[in-house]
């Protein structure tokens, strides 16, 4: 590993920074990583992020960024005020360049993050930033923060932005509030900067009054005050009739997101219905329709996460209303789960969609259980809403083919594989509604895709039934379960014994058997053990033939299960059942294993039954 000894050169840091974006192996891209972090620690970084900033690539610029942020937070003790005061000045320029040449939103978002950490150093160097920046940007030149006159009236110098300058402003806003938040306050030195930002409150409201508003700002506005929560409502449908506007979109969505999240108190019952029929127009459709096609820019995912937030906020107006447009944002907030590319590698809008689900699930166990869903009217629509989305949500969750897999960067695997864990929380609640109807869901899809050889969704659904195995393995084989049914036994017995040709099926396979294979054989030993019907101790004796042949745990997992308080006859003793067990092992799945079952059985009845049969 090089270390910051050597020295550093601007076409070597952007070859670094190139082969991060490059299809490559995972090791490469780590080193790569790695070398670029010690570079961000070397003395050289401030000059080398400054030219990267002044070059026109956008990855570079972005690095450069990122770069001076971290320099910050790790030397700006070590920086001088004269320093300092320079960087601002360049900060500022790279800022209301990165506007100008119009080449996405990336490295703006970036910078104005490098001034919101220089504000939380520097605050002090920075006086009046609202209006500083403002002034910087209609002017298109750099003025010194002290010359800037607080007695100028902040509504004509907003005016005067455009859309696009606007944004910025609000973007700068934005990210000084959101580090803000994040302050631990209790700190002696913290009292200057609470007073820095205490000082542009007037300036931010009069940029509020504008239509538009920094994120967060809601979310502090203190609830006693009725005055300031009346002005701000007045300012809500103008905010939301903004939202079909492309100069206006991106920083309306922003703050209803941070309203409905933080303080959806500031909106009234008319806003929501302003919202909900927005969602229903042909802007909202053109919206939609380009996220569903895996266009995942910034502002395609901004209008996803408004349809969450006001899908999160109204769960239970979606969930037990008839009006009609409740039942049309529903279909909306599960066809998300649709939206083209992978979980995370390619799709951004999945994960915050799975998360939406699973507190719509858990509201509705709140009021609902599996026992009374008859007994309300609208809990079989929402019941039945909920098996749609387990349905969405499995299809998205089946690995890739082998060569495309192979591509993905190891934070692209593990954020699917995170997304996969998700999807089975979403399991797990919708168990508490559905019961034994989701067992026997991903038992069919298991006996289907055995039947088409469709390994990589075999594996899908054995993961699933692995997911669901924790919240079902009190009730799943008890009472008056499926598993004597001819079908279940066939199902066992086939899966048991799957042998396939690719690895990670054969794995998911062994990894459903060690949580499920000991409840399995608890199920086997009830029914042998007295439940069963002598019609059905053929078809059963195939699943434990299997067992024994294919899994060493096998006589173990007998052994338990017929120990086990749940099995069903008094008449077997410790001995006797310790005899059967190990003359069905060393049978090794023969048909001879169907008789001592038949005699088992027999002897579990009861000696009267056993002559009578």
């Amino acid at each position: 590993m090089e270390d910051n000894t050597l020295s550093w050169s601007i076409e070597r840091v952007e070859y670094l920074i190139s082969s991060l974006y490059e299809p490559g192996q995972p090791n490469v891209i780590t080193e790569a990583q790695a070398l670029l972090a010690n570079f961000q620690s070397s003395p050289q970084a401030w000059i080398l992020a400054h030219e990267l900033l002044g070059r026109s690539n956008e990855k570079g610029k972005f690095f450069g960024a990122l770069t001076v942020i971290v320099k910050l937070n790790r030397e700006s003790s070590s920086l001088s005020e004269d320093n300092a005061r320079e960087l601002l000045q360049h900060l500022i320029g790279w800022y209301r360049d990165s506007f100008e040449d119009d080449s996405g939103f990336l490295v703006p978002r970036k910078l104005s993050s490098a001034l919101a950490t220089f504000f939380l150093h520097f605050h002090q160097l920075w006086p009046g930033f609202v209006r500083h920046i403002t002034m910087c940007l209609i002017s298109r030149q750099y003025h010194d923060p002290r010359s800037v006159q607080t007695s100028a009236d902040i509504d004509s110098l907003l005016d005067m932005l455009d859309p696009k300058r606007l944004k910025a402003v609000l973007w700068v806003v934005t990210s000084i509030m959101d580090d803000v938040v994040r302050v631990d306050w209790n700190t002696a030195d913290r009292g200057n900067l609470y007073e820095s930002v205490v000082g542009e409150v007037t300036d931010a409201a009069a940029l509020l009054s504008k239509g538009l508003a920094k994120t967060q700002a809601a979310s502090k506005v203190s609830s006693r005050d009725s005055h300031v929560q009346a002005t701000l409502k007045d300012l809500m449908p103008r905010v939301i009739e903004t939202l079909p506007s492309d100069s206006h979109f991106g920083a309306s969505a922003e703050l209803l997101i941070d309203v409905l999240s933080t303080y959806p108190a500031l909106l009234s019952n008319l806003h929501f219905d302003l919202l909900a029929d927005l969602f229903l127009s042909t802007w909202a459709d053109e919206c939609y329709n380009r996220l569903l096609q895996g266009n995942m820019d910034f502002e395609s995912l901004q209008f996803g996460q408004l349809l969450l937030a006001f899908g999160e906020e109204k769960c239970q107006w979606l969930m037990r209303s008839e009006d009609y447009r409740s039942k049309f944002l529903l279909s909306r907030l599960c066809g998300l789960l649709g939206s083209d590319g992978y979980p995370v590698v390619e799709n951004r809008i999945f994960v915050p969609a799975i998360e939406f689900w699973s507190t719509y699930t858990e509201v509705m166990s709140d009021f609902i259980h599996l026992d009374n869903i008859a007994s309300q009217a609208w809990a079989e629509s929402a019941l039945s809403q909920i098996l749609e989305v387990v349905s969405a949500a499995f299809r998205k969750i089946t690995y890739p083919p082998a060569e495309v897999f192979s591509q993905w960067d190891s934070s692209d695997r593990v954020g699917f594989s995170d997304a996969r864990k998700d999807v089975v929380d979403l399991l797990q609640s919708a168990y508490s509604l559905s019961g034994l109807q989701l067992i026997n869901t991903f038992t069919n899809l298991i006996l289907v895709t055995l039947n088409d050889s469709a390994w990589l969704q075999l594996e899908t659904a054995a993961f699933c039934l692995v997911g669901l195995a924790d919240c079902s393995k009190d009730d799943i084989l008890d009472g008056s379960e499926p598993l004597p049914k001819a079908a279940a036994a066939e199902f066992w017995a086939t899966f048991i014994a799957l042998n396939s040709d690719l690895q990670e099926v054969s794995d998911a396979a062994k990894q459903v058997m060690g949580t499920l294979g000991p409840l399995l054989a608890q199920s086997l030993a009830r029914n042998i053990g007295g439940r069963a019907s002598r019609s059905e101790l053929d078809k059963l004796s195939e699943p434990i033939k299997r067992l024994v042949g294919s899994y060493p745990l096998a006589k173990e997992w007998l052994q338990d299960g017929l120990s086990h308080t749940t099995f069903p006859s008094d008449k077997i003793t410790l001995e006797q059942k310790a005899l059967f067990v190990k003359k069905v092992v060393s049978l090794r799945g023969s048909r001879a294993t169907n008789q001592v079952v038949r005699d088992f059985w027999l002897s579990a009845r009861g000696s009267s039954f056993a002559y009578a049969s």
